[in-house]
């Protein structure tokens, strides 16, 4: 009898525990808005993040996440010699803040910070804005956006990501470190 007891309060225990829908899926694009170097030569082809809720108050909800963007060249990349393609993977681990509105719970303000690695893949041989070894830069971005619940689980999602990276080498230029990329896409709570 007290196994079958102790079996029911875990269980019930795990089915509140499933309700809370502390994760959640995103699915973006992401546009590159400025004139810089990944503006000028890039497109966004996708973003993928996912979101963990560490801890929810009556008027915020902080969450951990992690996102992963892809850029791809566009046409005017071109090495004389050889036909390559140059894509950007884009790796921003974050802290972000929900600020819930008591006159309307289903639109979600949010602010956050983070860091940001981006790493060059190629199949040719190019030194454009990265060392010819390939390594990465990275640096700190903070984000800013709005989320709008559709149902319970399903959200729309548009964000305003500024990324400061390292200087390239000895040059210390904003075309070579700032990045302002827009993204719009949709969520979904686990």
């Amino acid at each position: 009898m007290r196994k079958t007891i102790l079996f029911l309060m875990l269980s019930f225990q795990l089915f509140q525990f499933a309700q809370i829908n502390d994760w959640a899926l995103e699915l973006n694009y992401p546009m590159v808005i400025d004139n810089n170097f990944v503006g000028q030569n890039f497109n966004g082809v996708l973003e993928l993040g996912i979101n963990y809720n560490l801890h929810e108050a009556l008027n915020y909800r902080l969450n951990a996440s992690l996102h992963n963007s892809l850029f791809k060249d566009r046409s005017e990349i071109i090495d004389v010699g050889t036909d390559f393609n140059y894509l950007l993977w884009l790796i921003q681990p974050r802290l972000k803040v929900d600020f819930i509105l008591n006159n309307m719970p289903n639109i979600q303000p949010y602010l956050g910070v983070g860091y940001s690695f981006m790493l060059p893949f190629t199949n040719g041989n190019t030194a454009t804005f990265f060392p010819q070894d390939g390594s990465s830069r990275s640096g700190f971005n903070v984000i800013v956006g709005l989320s709008f619940d559709i149902n319970e689980r399903l959200y729309a999602n548009g964000g305003y990501d500024f990324v400061r990276l390292s200087p390239f080498g000895t040059v210390n230029s904003a075309y070579l470190q700032n990045i302002n990329v827009l993204k719009l896409g949709v969520g979904y709570r686990f």
